[in-house]
C-alpha cells in the first residue's frame, strides 16, 4: 500500500504478439551473442528455457514495485523488486537450486526464501514469488550470505503476512490501472514519493495529497499506444477549476504558411500560475524579491501580459552548406565550408494586457536587457541569432526570419498545412504535441559508413510520426494519450519494432567485424611514431 510505484507488464499479451510475429526467443539472443564465442547464446537460450520450466506463470501479469522510507534517525530507505504468479512452487525450488547449488533454502513464517546475488532475496509461497532488494545506507542488519534478518527478508515478512486493507489492492488508483487493458501499464502514487525536506516545510504537499497517475501502453497494428489519467489533490482541482483550460486555437495552427513537421500548442489560464504561488504563499516573497532588485513589475504583471493560448510551429528542417568567416565576432585564418542544420520557427502567444508588456519590457529595457527599437522592444541574444520579435495589441511573436513573420501574419485561416488525421485529433484539446518524424529523417543528409546509412533507411521505413493529446481537467482528473505511428500500419508495432532492432543488431556487429579486421585491430601491428610537439 505505501509502494510509490507499481508496474504490470501483461506477458501473456506480449509473448503472443511476439509469437505471432514469428518470432522466438533464440533469435533475440543470438543478436546479442558473441560470434567468436556462442557461450552467451548457449547461455541466454539455456536460462529462457529453464524461465519456461521454472514454476513461473508466464501467462500472468508481471508486477514491479518501487518504494521509498526511511527518518532522519534510520536514514532513507528504498526497496523495489517484482511479483509473479507460481503455478508450480517445488518447480521453482528445483529452479532456484540449480542456480544457486551453495545457497540455502530458509524458512519464514509462512513462505519459503533464498539470498540472491546484488542483496536480493526470492520469497514464495504456494502461489506467488517476489524477488525484492531493499537498502538503507549503513543501516543494514542481519547475515546477507543467507538473507536471515536482513531488511529485505523482513520486507517480505511484511508482504506474505498483510492484510488486504494494508496491501496495493486496496488503493483506488491501483484498481483503475488493473481494469485498464494494455500490454504494459503503471500506477504512481505521489502520497508515496521521495519525501523533500525543504518542500515539507510549504504547502507543497497539499498539491500533490490524494493524487495519482495510471497509464498504459500498447502494441498495436501500425502504432504505439500511450494513454494516461491524472487524478489531483483537492488543492489543484479547486484551483484548475477556477482557472480552467480552453481548446487550442486551430486558426494560429492553419496560418502557417509551410508544412507543419513540429508542433507544441496548449491553450491554459495563466492566472494559474499566480494562483499556485498564492496557494503556497509565496507570492509576496516573489514580488518583494523583484521588488528589492529593482524590477518594476509584479508576477501579475507578468501573468496579465497573456490569454493563454501559446502556438510554437516547426517546419523545413534540413542540412544545408554554409562558408564561416567569422566565428562569434573572431574572424577565422580563412574560411570554412561546413553543413549547418535549417528550419523554420515561429512562436505565437495571444496578448491580454499590451500596456502590461510595455511595463514589463520598460523595466527589462532599464536593466539592459531589452531594446527599444522604434517602439518595439528586441532582445539582443535573439537578434543576434537572426531571430525577430515582434509584439502587438493582440499576439506576442517570435520567428526564426522576418519573411517568415511576415507570411504568417498575412496569412488567413485556409486549408491546414497539419495532416487531416492529425488537425481532428488536436481539434478540441487544451493541449498537443507533434513531430513528423519521417519527413525530418528523409532531410537527414546521405552520409556517414554504410552501417550508418542502413539504419537511416529502416528508420524510414519504419517511423512515421508521433502526436500526444491532452484534454481538459475535469472533476479533478486530465487524460491523455499518445501515438507513435508507424508507415505500415498493417503490421504489429511490437513486431516491426523488434525486427528494427534485429536489423540494427546485424549492423553493429557488422561494425565491429570491421573494426576487428583493420590493421589497427591487430595487435601485432606496429603504431605509427608518435608526431613531436
Amino acid at each position: 500500500k505505501d509502494a510509490y510505484a507499481v508496474f504490470d507488464l501483461n506477458t501473456k499479451n506480449i509473448l503472443d504478439k511476439v509469437t505471432k510475429a514469428n518470432f522466438n526467443f533464440d533469435s533475440l539472443s543470438k543478436m546479442f551473442s558473441d560470434d567468436g564465442n556462442d557461450t552467451s547464446f548457449k547461455k541466454a537460450t539455456t536460462e529462457w528455457n529453464d524461465i519456461k520450466t521454472s514454476g513461473i506463470d508466464l501467462d500472468q501479469p508481471i508486477m514491479g514495485f518501487v518504494k521509498t522510507g526511511g527518518s532522519i534517525m534510520s536514514g532513507q530507505a528504498s526497496a523495489f523488486g517484482f511479483v509473479m504468479a507460481l503455478k508450480d512452487a517445488s518447480a521453482f525450488e528445483k529452479y532456484l537450486k540449480n542456480k544457486n547449488a551453495t545457497r540455502e533454502i530458509k524458512k519464514g513464517e509462512n513462505y519459503s526464501y533464498m539470498a540472491l546475488e546484488e542483496d536480493f532475496i526470492a520469497g514464495w509461497n504456494d502461489n506467488v514469488v517476489i524477488f525484492a532488494a531493499k537498502h538503507a545506507g549503513s543501516f543494514s542488519p542481519g547475515t546477507y550470505s543467507t538473507g536471515e534478518g536482513t531488511l529485505t527478508q523482513q520486507m517480505l515478512t511484511t508482504l506474505f503476512t498483510q492484510k488486504e486493507s494494508e496491501s496495493i489492492n486496496s488503493v483506488d488508483g491501483f484498481n483503475k490501472m488493473v481494469k485498464n487493458s494494455g500490454d504494459m501499464a503503471f500506477f504512481i502514487n505521489a502520497d508515496n514519493q521521495p519525501a523533500n525536506p525543504l518542500l515539507g516545510m510549504t504547502k507543497f504537499s497539499d498539491l500533490t495529497k490524494g493524487s495519482y497517475a495510471i497509464g498504459t501502453a500498447s502494441f498495436d497494428d501500425g502504432k504505439i499506444t500511450f494513454s494516461f489519467t491524472s487524478h489531483s489533490s483537492d488543492a489543484v482541482k479547486n484551483l484548475v477549476e477556477k482557472y480552467p483550460s480552453k481548446s487550442v486555437n486551430l486558426n494560429d495552427i492553419d496560418k502557417y504558411p509551410s508544412k507543419i513537421e513540429a508542433l507544441i500548442a496548449a491553450n491554459f489560464d495563466p492566472r494559474l500560475l499566480t494562483g499556485v504561488l498564492k496557494f503556497l504563499g509565496v507570492d509576496e516573497l516573489a514580488n518583494n524579491t523583484l521588488q528589492q532588485n529593482n524590477f518594476g513589475f509584479t508576477i501579475d504583471d507578468v501573468v496579465k501580459i497573456f490569454q493563454g493560448d501559446i502556438t510554437l510551429i516547426g517546419s523545413d528542417f534540413g542540412v544545408t552548406t554554409k562558408t564561416i568567416s567569422s566565428y562569434n565576432g573572431y574572424q577565422l585564418p580563412q574560411p570554412v565550408t561546413t553543413n549547418v542544420p535549417q528550419y523554420k520557427l515561429l512562436f505565437n502567444a495571444g496578448v491580454a494586457d499590451k500596456k502590461s508588456y510595455n511595463k514589463v519590457a520598460g523595466s527589462m529595457e532599464e536593466k539592459g536587457w531589452m531594446v527599444d527599437n522604434n517602439g518595439q522592444y528586441e532582445i539582443p541574444g535573439l537578434a543576434s541569432a537572426g531571430f525577430t520579435l515582434k509584439v502587438t495589441d493582440k499576439n506576442f511573436y517570435i520567428a526564426s526570419s522576418p519573411e517568415l513573420l511576415q507570411q504568417y501574419e498575412s496569412g488567413a485561416p485556409g486549408k491546414s498545412s497539419l495532416p487531416a488525421d492529425i488537425r481532428s485529433k488536436i481539434n478540441g484539446k487544451s493541449g498537443a504535441f507533434y513531430i513528423d518524424i519521417n519527413q525530418i529523417l528523409q532531410a537527414v543528409p546521405a552520409s556517414g559508413s554504410e552501417e550508418d546509412m542502413l539504419v537511416l533507411d529502416k528508420s524510414k521505413a519504419l517511423f512515421k510520426d508521433i502526436v500526444a493529446t491532452f484534454d481538459a481537467s475535469k472533476g479533478g482528473e486530465s487524460s491523455g494519450q499518445m501515438e507513435l505511428r508507424l508507415m505500415n500500419d498493417k503490421e504489429n508495432s511490437l513486431s516491426a519494432m523488434l525486427h528494427f532492432v534485429l536489423d540494427i543488431g546485424k549492423y553493429e556487429k557488422s561494425r565491429h567485424h570491421k573494426m576487428d579486421d583493420s590493421p589497427l585491430g591487430d595487435s601485432t601491428s606496429t603504431l605509427p611514431p608518435t608526431p613531436s610537439k
